[in-house]
């Protein structure tokens, strides 16, 4: 049994830590089973919860077996269950009980939700991901204020967009946290696809590195040679940067993010399938303790 234990997760380090050790269990095809050994965890931010949920997506794929999470926290499994992720995900993790009282999901446009998405547009178009969309627009405030409404749902829309390059299906997770007045606002999109330098290397062989390639997909215009749609990204990072947050990009060995003006890129990390995006803006809310930047290599 490969047994992943969590004793903290305060920021994408830690995540990193997790995949220097998952993977290579991934790739070796192991079919003992995992386990995610996640009850010292009282707290799941949205960046750790989409890794987890990719993670297990990634197990079952190539072993057929779920991931057993497991929890003892009531709060947090209660948590886990008014996010959905216990019924989106129930074919590849397990949990030891349900709660013992069960969000009333039709109650509310909850967006503790994470939504899955499908790598045709159309097909997003029929599902509630525009209305959630739309319920997260006319929360964006702070730093986003009201004549800037439809930039923030530019950036909601273009980000979920990415998915459909990635050949494979995608999932969104937005989660609002409130200070008296202020606000954090937490978006996570992710994919277990090809990836955005195997997307864009056919089309632009001499780029570089797997972090270049993160950075090219900020361009204006660029694209797959598939497509002839942007990756959604240009618009994205101007209205972060506008609106004082950050922007992170974790695709195959790189990883690059928009942090307080700058951009920092690493390479050479754990290579993982797909794409997960995630946005950070800040309103009056101070930044919390997430720890955003890698060391330095």
């Amino acid at each position: 049994m490969n047994k992943f234990a969590f004793p903290r997760l305060n920021g994408f380090q830690d995540l990193e830590n997790f995949y220097a050790s998952f993977i290579p269990q991934l790739m070796q095809g192991d079919v003992r089973g995992a386990v995610f050994e996640l009850s010292n965890l009282s707290f799941f931010p949205p960046e750790a919860v989409l890794s987890l949920v990719c993670a297990s997506r990634l197990w079952h794929a190539m072993t057929g077996h779920a991931v057993e999470w497991r929890l003892e926290n009531e709060d947090t499994l209660r948590y886990l269950e008014r996010m959905d992720i216990l019924s989106v995900f129930a074919d590849c993790i397990t949990v030891p009980a349900l709660p013992s009282d069960l969000w009333s999901r039709g109650s509310s446009g909850n967006l503790m939700e994470i939504k899955t998405l499908s790598d045709d547009l159309e097909q997003n178009s029929l599902n509630d991901v525009p209305h959630v969309l739309a319920i997260a627009q006319a929360l964006l405030l702070g730093r986003v204020t009201a004549d800037r409404m439809g930039a923030a749902c530019t950036l909601l829309s273009e980000v979920t967009q990415n998915v459909t390059h990635s050949g494979s299906q995608g999932y969104a997770l937005m989660q609002i946290y409130k200070a008296g007045s202020g606000r954090r606002v937490h978006i996570a999109v992710g994919d277990t696809g090809r990836g955005i330098p195997d997307s864009l290397r056919g089309k632009y062989p001499h780029v570089g590195q797997p972090s270049h390639y993160l950075k090219k997909s900020l361009e204006s215009g660029v694209s797959s040679r598939a497509s002839g749609n942007g990756l959604g990204l240009y618009q994205v990072q101007h209205l972060v940067r506008n609106g004082g947050g950050t922007l992170t990009i974790r695709s195959d060995t790189a990883m690059l993010q928009l942090y307080d003006g700058k951009v920092y890129q690493w390479d050479n990390l754990a290579r993982i399938p797909g794409t997960q995006v995630f946005i950070t803006i800040w309103g009056r809310h101070e930044k919390g303790d997430w720890n955003y930047l890698l060391p330095m290599p």
